[in-house]
């Protein structure tokens, strides 16, 4: 790949983790939930309409990433959406973790540099 075509968020992590490219957002939303969150979440998708769909969208949108650094813009945006302010997400964390997600974003960026600064000197 020429040096100037950079890989997606999304393209790394499917490489890094061996996840097909459509599983990407839901891999990405299992990775990011924190433990306590993985108990319910099998009874919250139980629930009317799909609850996780704003973590799936937010999962999109890392997706299409191609440096760590903006992962804080995603983020702002993330946080000022209105689901976010539903009992089961806020009190229960029934919901991505953000820190769980950006050490997920940065070890899969830094990686990615870590390979292509060893394939140069190769």
């Amino acid at each position: 790949m020429p040096p100037t075509e950079l890989k997606t968020f999304a393209e790394l992590f499917c490489e890094q983790n061996g996840v097909p490219a459509a599983e990407f957002p839901r891999a990405l939303v299992e990775h990011a939930l924190p433990p306590e969150a993985h108990a319910l979440r099998r009874l919250v998708q139980l629930m009317p309409g799909d609850y996780f769909a704003d973590d799936l969208a937010f999962a999109q949108n890392i997706g299409r990433l191609t440096r760590a650094e903006d992962f804080a813009w995603e983020v702002a945006e993330f946080h000022a959406h209105p689901s976010n302010r539903r009992t089961l997400r806020r009190q229960l964390r029934v919901r991505l973790s953000i820190p769980r997600l950006r050490r997920i974003v940065q070890r899969t960026f830094a990686e990615s540099e870590l390979a292509h600064e060893v394939a140069c000197v190769a």
